[in-house]
């Protein structure tokens, strides 16, 4: 076996790598005193040895991670794009090296390249990586990632540059440029949270339509809305409406004069609609966090859309209606927020739920699923068409009347509560 070495840098000519956590302490204070400290390791140890590599290795793996990067080893200087000198070797190439490792490989690898809890000989006498301060050290140094020189036995001193600042490793303070008005660029773990954190708030409470719109963008991407955009690319009204971008607004649809139109038509269900449960067509959020500029108006075409679909098949926009809606709009349109939307249908009371599992969750999933796509509709051009011919055209069926259903519902209870107490039982 050969030698290996506990992993710390102090006042020393080298590096030195692994040992026995029983000899921790000791060979520690010997590398601090400046002593080069071997210690040959028996087959019992490796375990721990190999342990305390992969640490390393991690650390490692994460600060290139963090954009500390460099290249190969065996190389001795790089230019970035701007003319800047990057630091030469990489800790991907670093963690290629196989056990058992040498103290001058190890150095090699790591010349010109040290993260904050590798520092200066001059600077620390120890950078304790087999501490627990070392490590909680580790995330209070990780804003100011400095590049200083390192002394090793096989290299003399060398500089590097201090890395610029659009190279931290927080998120926070390396935010990439939006790609429209109103971006909110995000990474994956950024991402994941406000999926999580929006969907099971907005499942507590409903009501909360920034929550909604914020799940429903954490989940279209990567695939779902680019799926969508992809089949309006295909249909040719699709196409023309990604071409034009035409917005669903109050004044673009000039709602006064839709009120005048002949009953049948889109256009005055649409407004009747909306005075009847009492919504504008200007309340819907504007898209923040899908990075795709297009697929980011396919988004907000779809949140303009929905009081559309509303108006086209008659649903209310209390919770039993829209759980019925979001069950059709997944069927069409497979984004994963209609979806799971369906889910707060457990929620529902016990006569809603029968209702649902009864009559409009069968019709959602088969209406959604055989007919046209509704993103394709554009419905601007469809305001004066008649309502029953552009279902039959779409090929959506209408529902039963639900507000009819809970009225006759009510009226039921209230008569068999009058006639409970008539008989004198209450």
């Amino acid at each position: 076996m050969p030698d290996t070495y506990i992993a710390v840098v102090g006042r020393t000519t080298g590096y030195i790598i692994c040992s026995p956590w029983a000899k921790a302490r000791y060979l520690r204070s010997r590398a601090e005193q400046g002593l080069y400290v071997p210690y040959r390791v028996g087959h019992s140890l490796n375990i721990q040895v190999d342990i305390l590599n992969i640490i390393i290795r991690i650390i490692l793996v994460y600060l290139e991670s963090a954009r500390y990067g460099g290249l190969q080893a065996n190389q001795t200087s790089f230019m970035r794009k701007g003319g800047e000198k990057q630091a030469p070797h990489s800790p991907a190439t670093f963690l290629s090296i196989g056990h058992p490792v040498g103290p001058s490989l190890i150095a090699s690898s790591l010349c010109n390249f040290s993260p904050p809890i590798i520092s200066h000989a001059t600077n620390y006498t120890t950078t304790h990586l087999i501490t627990p301060e070392g490590f909680l050290s580790m995330a209070g140094n990780l804003k100011r990632p400095v590049i200083s020189a390192v002394c090793t036995a096989s290299r003399g001193c060398t500089s590097s540059p201090l890395l610029p600042s659009s190279y931290r490793c927080f998120s926070i303070l390396n935010r990439p440029p939006p790609n429209y008005d109103g971006h909110v660029p995000l990474t994956r773990t950024e991402r994941l949270g406000l999926a999580v954190g929006s969907g099971l708030l907005s499942f507590l409470d409903p009501r909360r339509g920034d929550l909604i719109a914020a799940f429903g963008e954490a989940t279209a991407q990567p695939y779902f809305i680019y799926a969508l955009r992809d089949r309006m690319l295909l249909n040719p009204t699709g196409r023309r409406i990604l071409r034009e971008r035409p917005r669903l607004t109050s004044t673009s649809l000039n709602v006064p004069h839709l009120r005048n139109m002949p009953p049948n038509t889109l256009g005055y269900a649409y407004a009747a609609w909306l005075d009847a449960e009492g919504v504008s067509p200007d309340t819907r959020a504007a898209v923040r966090y899908i990075d795709d500029e297009e697929c980011a108006y396919v988004m907000q075409r779809y949140r303009e859309c929905h009081d559309f679909y509303h108006a086209l098949v008659g649903l209310p926009v209390f919770r039993e209606g829209e759980v019925a809606l979001k069950a059709f709009e997944y069927a069409n349109t497979g984004l994963p927020m209609t979806g799971l939307a369906v889910f707060s249908a457990l929620t529902l009371k016990k006569a809603e739920w029968r209702r649902f599992w009864d009559i409009y969750g069968p019709w959602a999933f088969r209406n959604g699923a055989k007919s046209d796509d509704v993103i394709n509709v554009y419905w601007e051009e469809e305001l004066e068409t008649d309502v029953n011919e552009l279902r039959t055209r779409l090929g959506i069926e209408k529902p039963p009347d639900l507000r009819s259903i809970r009225k006759a519902a009510r009226d039921k209870r209230k008569k068999e509560k009058e006639a409970l107490a008539a008989s004198g039982v209450i």
